[in-house]
């Protein structure tokens, strides 16, 4: 069995004047259909480091939802987190798959410049590949993205129809990243089960 650290986001209550991490339970049924067991990671730097040093595990999944901004308190915590996996994950050889806010925390990691977009909140489009060619259509949910990649190391596999990246791939450490949520499909869809199956093999 494959052991995941899984972030989750980070929302604030303002009736009730309360952070709260939540995970959408649909991730984890897609993570289970590769017998991942799923262990959530809070944004909570004293709980997850205690965590980490108690667990071996072989993936992290950072997961979507929200974006990631160094100037917003609310992110600040998660960002936190999310770095301090990544180097984790480079210093042990361990696999880090992003999603949507995930991948951005990768590039971000990477120093590749962010930008904000447009049309790809609740819209979807193709997918092209490196020759050109649509090979599916994905999900979109996200108003920041990437034009260009300043990381020699980091292959962009798939962009969208306007050329903003779409998945990213690092040619040495074993990190992936892409845009789309698998999740929030109705029905998974083959492409992101074998993507994911490839990436984990």
């Amino acid at each position: 069995m494959t052991v995941a650290l899984v972030t989750m986001r980070r929302d604030y209550f303002p009736d009730y004047k309360e952070y709260r991490d939540s995970i959408d339970p649909k991730l984890i049924d897609f993570l289970q259909l590769f017998d991942i067991q799923v262990v959530l990671i809070p944004n909570h730097f004293a709980n997850f480091e205690a965590i980490v040093n108690h667990i071996s595990c072989d993936i992290v999944i950072l997961s979507g939802g929200g974006s990631v901004n160094e100037n917003d308190t609310e992110s600040l915590d998660r960002i936190h987190i999310e770095n301090y996996l990544i180097d984790h994950a480079i210093r042990n050889n361990k696999k880090v798959f992003g999603i949507c806010r995930g991948m951005q925390a990768i590039l971000k990691y990477f120093k590749n410049p962010m930008k904000s977009i447009e049309n790809h909140v609740r819209l979807r489009h193709n997918l092209i590949d490196q020759n050109g060619q649509v090979v599916t259509n994905v999900n979109s949910y996200h108003n920041n993205g990437f034009n260009n990649i300043s990381d020699r190391e980091i292959d962009v596999l798939y962009r969208a129809p306007d050329n903003t990246i779409e998945c990213i791939k690092h040619s040495k450490y074993n990190i992936m990243g892409v845009m789309w949520h698998p999740e929030r499909e109705e029905n998974f869809k083959e492409f992101d089960i074998n993507l994911f199956k490839g990436f984990l093999q």
